[in-house]
């Protein structure tokens, strides 16, 4: 219960709330995206600030890996609903807490 309430109430980056919208939208069928993917989509960031950045997300239980993939995690799902981040009013709100 710590870990989902750490995720859904943690502050977030630019870098972080980015990479972790880049998961959620690359993911497509559930698998998950590799860190090549995430840098092919940021050109301004180094892989090592992406990789840095993941394991920062991870900390705060809003992604996952395995198997080579990071993946968007259930307490991320959960912050996404509860926050109303799905809808652009509720995405403009949330993208405001950054920290």
């Amino acid at each position: 219960m710590q870990e989902t309430s750490t995720a859904l109430s943690c502050a977030l980056t630019l870098a972080q709330a980015q990479l972790l919208l880049a998961i959620r939208y690359a993911q497509g069928d559930n698998s998950g995206v590799t860190e090549h993917q995430l840098k092919s989509r940021f050109d301004g960031f180094e892989l090592a600030e992406i990789k840095q950045t993941l394991t920062d997300l991870q900390g705060l239980q809003l992604v996952r890996y395995q198997q080579g993939l990071w993946c968007w995690s259930d307490a991320a799902e959960q912050r996404w609903t509860l926050s109303g981040a799905s809808t652009t009013c509720g995405l403009a709100a949330q993208l405001a807490r950054l920290r």
